[in-house]
């Protein structure tokens, strides 16, 4: 695995969207090998998504996401496209209730600065099928 990997992600309906590996841990210890960051396409479509289908989107939502999740729904990596392409990168996240600690990606934590935006979404790890019910509720 990794960034720039995408899957598809078969909807109720039949149509697809599509999953993107964002990041790979950086550090080793629990999590390293099993934990990633995902990403969410701004894409929907008939069929499996191609290369040239991603092209151009963004993320509408990223998380930690664990591996566990592709043996769970059989999902298969298909292909991968470079991140730099679409400029898609690790978003800066509210890591804690209080605001007072944000992180990048996946990276370790820091005070939130004065010049870092109020309104971050929260960093949060998905289970098998947010990535999935996230794309139903965005599409369907």
């Amino acid at each position: 695995m990794r960034p720039g990997d995408y899957w598809p992600i078969a909807l109720w309906d039949g149509s697809f969207a599509a999953g993107r590996v964002v990041e790979l841990p950086a550090r080793r210890g629990t999590g390293a090998r099993t934990l990633f960051l995902a990403g969410l396409m701004n894409w929907h479509g008939s069929t499996v998504p191609s290369s040239e289908d991603l092209a151009g989107c963004t993320t509408l939502e990223q998380g930690q996401m664990g591996v566990a999740a592709f043996k769970f729904h059989d999902w298969s990596i298909i292909g991968n496209r470079p991140l730099g392409l679409d400029e898609i990168s690790p978003w800066l996240f509210q890591r804690d209730a209080t605001g007072r600690w944000v992180q990048k990606g996946l990276a370790e934590p820091r005070e939130r600065l004065p010049s870092d935006p109020l309104d971050l979404p929260r960093f949060s790890t998905w289970g098998m099928s947010v990535i999935k019910l996230a794309a139903e509720d965005c599409f369907l």
